[in-house]
């Protein structure tokens, strides 16, 4: 088998993850991964020199049921991705 043909990777510290997304900050050019468990959302970011997402950082939350949209959002003013969970019209 050959390693460039292989479509995904195992990533660690990501087992039991509910929901993920993937995006690229297009202010400062890292890659990041955020992440849904039962009970917690964490956020990595890609760290090329050791070609693997790093742990940055975990929030522990509650969410009753799984969201609609869980998606990162990126701004010039913050450093790391925002993760948005959950949006409703009410």
């Amino acid at each position: 088998m050959i390693r460039k043909l292989v479509t995904s990777v195992k990533i660690n510290n990501t087992r039991g993850c509910i929901r993920c997304c993937v995006g690229r900050n297009q202010f400062n050019g890292f890659i990041y991964l955020a992440g849904m468990l039962t009970n917690e959302i964490f956020l990595m970011q890609y760290y090329d020199p050791l070609r693997k997402f790093m742990h940055l950082k975990t929030v522990s939350i509650s969410i009753p049921t799984e969201p609609s949209i869980f998606e990162m959002i990126f701004s010039p003013e913050n450093q790391y991705a925002i993760v948005c969970i959950g949006v409703s019209k009410r």
